[in-house]
């Protein structure tokens, strides 16, 4: 039922008719695709260091040394 209540959003409405054309824009202009970038490659935003340090910290769920702190966040960002 709740979700009844958002698809009947008229803001959401247009927002995602506005999409569709402009997806439909970038179609019809066969403009070429970006060539994707590797995640290493990517600048990053601030603070993704202290957030990869905290999802590792809270995947371990215990007390870790520095050490293995390093090397388990060098492991999951590459």
């Amino acid at each position: 039922m709740h979700l009844l209540g958002i698809y009947s959003n008229h803001d959401l409405q247009g927002s995602l008719g506005r999409l569709a054309e402009k997806l439909a824009a970038v179609r019809a202009s066969g403009a070429s695709r970006r060539r994707p970038v590797s995640h290493r490659q990517r600048s990053r935003r601030p603070g993704w260091v202290l957030k990869a340090i905290v999802q590792v910290l809270a995947d371990r769920g215990e007390p870790m040394h520095v050490k293995g702190i390093h090397a388990a966040v060098e492991a999951l960002v590459g």
